[in-house]
Parts: C-alpha cells; sequence; structure tokens
C-alpha cells in the first residue's frame, strides 16, 4: 500500500526532471519547493499515483476505492500531531480485506500501464516509459496479483 507513494513521487520526480530539461536545465524556486513537499507529504504523493495511473473519468469507481482504502492507510499507519488543536493522531489497525483490496489495486493500476506501454497505448515520461517497457515487470506483476486474490 505504501508502494503507490513511492511510485507517486518517483513519477512526480521524472515530471520535474522533464519539465527542467525542456526548460533549459533550470530548477527553480517552486521546483524545490514541491521536492521537499514530495518527501514528506504523503496525500501529495498519492495523489500523483493516482493522477498519473487512472483516468479519473474512465474509472470513478477504482479511483474511489483507491481513495477510500488509502484514507483507510493513512490512518492505520501514520502517528503524529494534527495543525492547529496539536492533537495526537493514533493509528488503529486495517482489516486484512481491505489491505489486499489496496494491493490488488495498486497492483491492477501497475499491470495496466505496463500492458499500455507496451502495446503503445499509454506514455509515460521518458524514466517511466523505459521502467514500464519491461515483459518482465508485467510478468512479476501478473504473478504477484495471482498471490493475492
Amino acid at each position: 500500500m505504501i508502494a503507490s507513494e513511492e511510485f507517486g513521487k518517483a513519477f512526480a520526480l521524472a515530471e520535474i526532471d522533464l519539465q527542467a530539461r525542456l526548460n533549459k536545465g533550470q530548477f527553480d524556486a517552486e521546483d524545490a519547493k514541491f521536492v521537499r513537499a514530495l518527501l514528506s507529504d504523503h496525500k501529495l504523493k498519492q495523489g500523483w499515483f493516482v493522477r498519473t495511473l487512472f483516468d479519473f473519468f474512465g474509472q470513478r469507481g477504482v479511483f474511489r476505492r483507491y481513495q477510500t482504502i488509502q484514507n483507510a492507510k493513512n490512518n492505520a499507519i501514520y502517528a503524529g500531531v494534527r495543525r492547529g488543536n496539536h492533537q495526537i493522531v493514533r493509528p488503529f489497525l486495517i482489516s486484512a480485506s481491505r489491505a489486499k483490496q489496496q494491493i490488488r489495486t495498486v497492483n491492477n493500476a501497475l499491470i495496466d500501464a505496463v500492458e499500455g506501454t507496451l502495446n503503445g497505448a499509454h506514455y509515460y515520461e521518458p524514466v517511466p516509459d523505459q521502467v514500464f517497457s519491461s515483459r518482465r515487470l508485467l510478468n512479476k506483476l501478473v504473478r504477484a496479483a495471482k498471490t493475492v486474490r
């Protein structure tokens, strides 16, 4: 479930890299601020994952299910202090069925990305496109999907 955050961060960094290359290698203050946020803002990373791999209009049900389970996961894993009232946020457990559902959702999105890249239906920034152009990765994702049923 945390993998979606790491993929989201990677997609965002690839986008910033591409934009900097198009801008003659310039990495501006806004980019630096955004990269700092990527290191700690879970919702930003999760959002970038969803924005990259889900067609919001074509997959609304999947998107909503992802968000619901992601919120439950955030509440289950992260402890911290709320901004403003400084209340301590305590994690609670997430059910095995919800965890498996989230793993399946993330895995299926990755399978779709790899299949789409291999058949020419999807294009990403250069680095993710190169990663998703792998039959070996597709085979591993398909095997993983069978174990989480």
